[in-house]
């Protein structure tokens, strides 16, 4: 064989061989960090670094139905994406405490009071008079948010052409997470949303690190995600800044980069941006806690809260909570969009602090669209003037059930003229 054609023989295997490891995903490592085009976010141009894969969801076969309620597990009653069709659910004491999802294939029977489709109907409302502002059309619309949490299912139908902008900083996550879809919906969904009409600039982290002794946390991650959020503010005309950003993470002063966030979130709130964290005591001087619902209990009505399942224990030894710096939320019993599919929800019976954050964020959208001159210290004062405290019988006492914001009366009462 001729030199030559033995050559273009092995170039072409060569070829071959590359463009099969590409296509075959070998060439496509995820990167840790990835930011986007300044200049095209300034042009008002969608700014899509990454295309977050769906992740492979199989679970193992339920044999044995849990007989005891973990209230330290956010998930409780975890059917998430189970076949349960071979269960007899019909005298499960714990079924009320069940999280399921779209995938959930449940049995020809169920208990007579148990529909799982009004159930998860019930959790789609945000609650307590978010769904009457909407009619209203207060919906958050004209205000940019920012999320900073793991990795975003882009295109689920929920937020689907609302995300302007999706960067990573030191994401490690290698497919869509739960998390990350999770309050996206929460704030922006169109169904299940608190601000539908609002849009994001969202940046995927992962606060902290993965070693030999397990995951290690460091949230100079956080801190860098805030710095460039605010960075990106800078290239984006005035009536388009980010207002506020949710982070569905509370801080703790013993925490690797515990300084660098606090400095972060002062310098922000130095350029009018409201950083919403788990922990808003450190920067803003007041505290968010959970409130729960039964499952068929109204949303909107304010009778139907209690303790979220998750602090009821804390609640009772507390007695009480401080109404003039304790701002109620709703967690419990919450729909929302999943990573599964772009159609995909998860009914949660037991909601952690975590939902907080994006569902207090999509409020502050709604108060900055009745009036946009609004600062972050206006709206805490006005969320406190405007809740509702009630007096709480719980275990046959009877307790000051902090501060339950009313969103409603909130957004009225900073309505410009």
């Amino acid at each position: 064989m001729k030199k030559s054609i033995r050559f273009i023989i092995v170039t072409a295997i060569i070829i071959a061989v590359g463009l099969l490891i590409f296509f075959l995903g070998g060439a496509k490592e995820k990167p840790s960090t990835q930011l986007g085009d300044l200049d095209k976010i300034a042009s008002g141009i969608k700014n899509i670094v990454y295309e977050e894969e769906i992740p492979d969801f199989e679970r193992e076969e339920i044999s044995e139905l849990p007989d005891e309620l973990d209230k330290s597990d956010c998930f409780c009653i975890d059917f998430r994406h189970h076949d349960l069709s071979d269960l007899d659910l019909e005298n499960y004491d714990l079924l009320e405490y069940a999280t399921f999802d779209t995938g959930t294939i449940w049995p020809d029977t169920l208990p007579e009071d148990y529909d799982p489709q009004r159930i998860m109907e019930l959790g789609e409302n945000p609650g307590l008079g978010i769904r009457a502002l909407h009619e209203e059309g207060i919906d958050g619309s004209g205000v940019n948010i920012a999320i900073i949490d793991s990795s975003l299912l882009l295109d689920h139908q929920e937020y689907e052409g609302r995300i302007m902008s999706y960067e990573l900083i030191h994401n490690l996550d290698e497919t869509a997470q739960m998390h990350g879809t999770c309050v996206t919906s929460i704030a922006v969904g169109e169904n299940v949303g608190v601000a539908p009409g609002a849009k994001v600039y969202y940046i995927a982290s992962t606060f902290g690190n993965y070693t030999e002794n397990g995951a290690e946390i460091d949230i100079s991650y956080m801190a860098e995600s805030i710095k460039r959020v605010l960075e990106i503010n800078e290239y984006l005309p005035e009536e388009e800044k980010i207002r506020v950003i949710s982070i569905s993470k509370g801080m703790d002063e013993g925490e690797k980069g515990y300084e660098s966030v606090v400095e972060a979130i002062e310098e922000a709130k130095e350029q009018g941006v409201f950083v919403i964290t788990c922990s808003p005591e450190v920067n803003y001087g007041f505290s968010i806690f959970g409130l729960g619902r039964d499952i068929f209990e109204d949303p909107d009505m304010i009778e139907s809260y209690e303790p979220g399942i998750l602090q009821q224990d804390w609640f009772e030894q507390s007695n009480g909570f401080d109404t003039d710096h304790v701002l109620m939320i709703p967690i419990d019993s919450r729909t929302y969009a999943f990573c599964t599919g772009t159609d995909a929800y998860t009914f949660q019976r037991q909601g952690g602090l975590s939902l907080t954050a994006p569902w207090l964020a999509g409020v502050y959208a709604l108060c900055l669209q009745v009036n946009p001159d609004m600062t972050e210290t206006e709206f805490i004062e006005a969320a406190f003037e405007t809740g509702d405290v009630v007096s709480l019988s719980y275990n046959y006492k009877v307790y000051k059930f902090g501060t339950i914001i009313n969103p409603e009366e909130l957004v009225h009462s900073l309505q410009e003229d």
